[in-house]
């Protein structure tokens, strides 16, 4: 009791306390009061020291303060039986044990399922099968091998929401050997939370992924300065949302992992590896949503960009790639880590999202809600080059595939004129370098050899 002790409220010192259904029951003393002892009751969730809510018991006499703290203990203890005998729960309520569990469930996704909390976690008047029966109803904490240890769930036996960690957890029961009680209880709790779930906000979903990027694009003005902005406002957003959006942005980028829009990024970027490929993809989706379909259904259709434009002039304004690369290259490997960077922000510089990327926030019906939003051309899988292929054919092959891309990008009239202008642009270089030598060589001449001498001739000389 050193630590009890050392508790003061209002100067006097705990003597006794104890814990019982959320109150502490507290008897303390100042010999130097008016009153020498003082019985106080708080809730375990008020801050110790505030004033209560439940009114003190001032006494000089001892033995009244500790009548009326055994008191106090007497009611509640009554209270909480008269609470297992309204709620059903039977009296004899022994606690559960880990041979009463299927499994420990640490290799199982636990959702939706009954766990049991492990018995000594609880307060001891709580150490009973009614306390520890628990629906899981979310929470990372539920997916095995989760970096996020919480677990939402409700106890059965009073129907409160909880907050557990994955360690917390005893292990999951067989629903079939559950008291009847508890069966009929669990009925109950599943109806409502099946009704409250359908009322509750939607989470993020395939049009808000959409909505969130052309705004972050507006907002910055360009869409190689959107990652900035779409990091921020995906900070804003809880947890599972933030995972959502990731899954929903991997969903899109592998359904747009299709030969022919490959076929596109190799004729804009002349050469596209696998890696550059993700990174074009990335790029796509930053676009918007219309683009994004419009470039599956027919990849020639980004002739029409006018980034992509822009970057061909780029190309053809520039000898050599800019130390910072292109301004209009179609490439953007930061924006698929937007999410990363938000889910790091929220949780903390240890959060790893790949640590829960792989676990199903995302439910089939949604996969297969986005694959449905997406029309294939014909052709999306059409083949064009690789090892092996001549040159000629993959170039006849690219042209026939997207040759409003090829005229913006493989034209010979454009290739033609930049070769042109590197020429003469080495020529430019190559007198500038000629010019430098001669002025140098003029300018190191001694003085007696700048001007040649003038030569007597020989009436002129003296006689010997």
């Amino acid at each position: 009791m050193a630590d009890d002790i050392k508790r003061t409220i209002d100067g006097y010192e705990v003597i006794q306390s104890v814990t019982i259904d959320g109150f502490e029951i507290i008897v303390a003393g100042n010999p130097k009061a008016t009153e020498s002892y003082m019985m106080w009751r708080r809730t375990l969730d008020e801050p110790f020291g505030a004033e209560g809510h439940l009114i003190p018991v001032f006494s000089n006499d001892y033995l009244n303060v500790m009548r009326e703290f055994a008191r106090c203990q007497s009611l509640y203890i009554d209270n909480l039986e008269l609470d297992r005998v309204y709620r059903g729960s039977p009296l004899i309520d022994a606690a559960l044990k880990a041979a009463d569990c299927v499994t420990d469930g640490m290799d199982e996704n636990i959702t939706g399922k009954v766990v049991a909390i492990k018995s000594d976690i609880l307060p001891h008047e709580y150490r009973a099968c009614s306390r520890q029966l628990t629906l899981a109803v979310g929470g990372l904490g539920c997916f095995p091998d989760s970096r996020g240890l919480t677990v939402n769930g409700i106890n059965i036996y009073s129907g409160e929401q909880t907050q557990l960690t994955r360690s917390d957890i005893l292990g999951v029961l067989d629903e079939s050997r559950l008291p009847m009680w508890a069966q009929e209880k669990l009925t109950v709790l599943r109806e409502s939370t099946s009704k409250d779930a359908v009322e509750a906000v939607e989470p993020l979903g395939r049009d808000q992924f959409w909505r969130m990027i052309d705004e972050a694009r507006g907002a910055s003005g360009f869409w190689q300065d959107m990652k900035a902005p779409l990091t921020e406002a995906l900070t804003r957003l809880e947890e599972p949302d933030i995972i959502r959006c990731r899954q929903i942005f991997n969903e899109y980028h592998d359904h747009a992992y299709k030969s022919k829009l490959w076929a596109a990024a190799t004729i804009i970027q002349n050469g596209c590896s696998d890696d550059g490929f993700s990174d074009f993809r990335s790029w796509l989706i930053a676009q918007g949503k219309e683009i994004y379909l419009s470039a599956l259904a027919d990849p020639d259709s980004l002739a029409g960009l006018e980034t992509l434009h822009n970057f061909s002039v780029e190309l053809s304004a520039t000898k050599y790639t800019p130390p910072d690369g292109y301004f209009y290259a179609p490439d953007f490997e930061g924006f698929m880590h937007a999410a990363d960077g938000a889910y790091t922000a929220k949780l903390g510089s240890d959060a790893d999202i790949y640590a829960v990327i792989g676990h199903p926030l995302l439910s089939e019906q949604e996969k297969t809600e986005i694959l449905g939003e997406i029309t294939y051309g014909a052709d999306i899988h059409k083949t064009w080059g690789g090892r092996g292929v001549p040159i000629d054919e993959t170039e006849a092959a690219l042209k026939g595939m997207c040759p409003k891309l090829c005229g913006i990008f493989r034209e010979p009239a454009i290739l033609k004129e930049k070769a042109e202008a590197e020429r003469q642009e080495k020529t430019n270089e190559k007198e500038s370098v000629l010019d430098k030598i001669r002025q140098d060589r003029q300018g190191k001449q001694p003085p007696d050899k700048q001007k040649p001498k003038t030569k007597k001739s020989k009436k002129d000389s003296p006689e010997l």
